[in-house]
């Protein structure tokens, strides 16, 4: 029997839930993931359970996929198209296509897939779809339902010249600026191999001093990235407290099969955290530190110049004009700016 693994695709599992609900159907396991040789013929079952209140009856028949959408969907293929080394559900025998149930009965419906002597290496994916609609029609658009349909998702690995690799695409913040500690991350990340990967690991976060003030998990559901295709993970970042300047955010996750080889991708980020509870009452301050400081200015300069004049009326000449004093103004407060900045680092960086 396969093993029925419960961590897969987060967002593609609530979306089964949520439809299998409306749709009066519900299909377990969700996800069935096992390893092949080729030649090999294994056995599983689905169970299929009506949810409405009246009797149905539900067609089963299997679909490939064909990709994922990069919200981490499948997209299941239509009748007709062109095969490609992924495909599986040419493989699968369901020992029955069509089930008759009363409100609240469930059955097992056993199937086999026979992994053809010459199948290709890697990953292979399709699902089994329940509907209330006989399987002429084809199964269009992006996600695990369409219509009266709900589908899980089957992954085989096929033993042989397995190809592990991925890479990060982009590392970024939804905004570059935030008002508190409420981050949330995204890694783009590019399936180049041939099975499915599931990178994850550690984020660091440090401060502007290079002191380490959170670590997080980076796809802690540890969602799947389909061959050949790119999909964002995300990790977010929640504290309490006052933060202030500028952050460096690290990044590097890991993918491969446990207790064999193992591959490490990295990359970083920055971002800046400028809370309004230090900026506003900072602004209020520059301005009026700027207005004095302006009127301070002009008043020495006023009255250096009266005593250099002794009383006498000075007539402007082009060319011999002193320093501004709006200029003498915006030195001191660039002066001044850089000390309350200092100030702020030290006490909250």
């Amino acid at each position: 029997m396969f093993i029925r693994s419960t961590i897969f695709v987060l967002l593609l599992l609530l979306a089964q839930t949520v439809f299998a609900q409306n749709a009066g159907l519900s299909l377990t396991p969700s996800i069935i993931e096992e390893p092949a040789e080729p030649g090999e013929a294994l056995t599983s079952a689905v169970e299929v359970e009506n949810l409405s209140p009246n009797a149905e009856t539900y067609y089963l028949f299997a679909r490939d996929i064909e990709g994922v959408a990069e919200n981490g969907r499948p997209m299941y293929v239509s009748d007709g198209f062109v095969p490609t080394d992924y495909n599986l559900s040419q493989w699968i025998a369901l020992s029955r296509t069509e089930v008759e149930l009363q409100p609240g009965e469930r059955v097992s419906v056993p199937f086999i897939i026979n992994v053809p002597e010459d199948a290709a290496p890697g990953g292979h994916f399709a699902g089994i779809f329940g509907s209330l609609e006989a399987p002429d029609a084809n199964v269009e658009g992006v996600g695990a339902g369409v219509g009266y349909r709900v589908g899980n998702i089957i992954n085989i690995r096929v033993a042989g010249d397995i190809t592990e690799e991925a890479q990060i695409r982009t590392f970024q913040t939804d905004k570059l600026i935030y008002g508190e500690k409420d981050v949330t991350f995204t890694a783009r990340v590019e399936n180049l191999g041939n099975v499915l990967v599931r990178p994850t690991g550690p984020l660091k976060i440090t401060n502007m001093l290079g002191d380490t003030v959170a670590e997080i998990v980076m796809n802690d559901s540890r969602s799947g990235v389909f061959p050949q295709s790119i999909r964002p993970v995300t990790a977010e970042w929640q504290e309490n407290g006052l933060g202030f300047g500028r952050y460096v955010a690290e990044v590097a996750m890991v993918y491969g099969v446990p207790g064999e080889a193992q591959y490490t991708m990295s990359a970083n980020t920055t971002f800046w955290v400028l809370p309004w509870e230090i900026i506003r009452p900072l602004m209020i301050v520059l301005g009026v530190l700027a207005l004095v400081s302006y009127v301070l200015v002009r008043y020495y300069i006023n009255q250096q110049v009266r005593k250099l004049s002794g009383g006498r009326r000075l007539v402007r000449t082009t060319g011999q004009a002193g320093p501004s004093p709006l200029v003498l103004a915006a030195i001191v407060m660039l002066f001044m700016t850089a000390f309350v900045i200092f100030l702020l680092l030290m006490i909250f960086a």
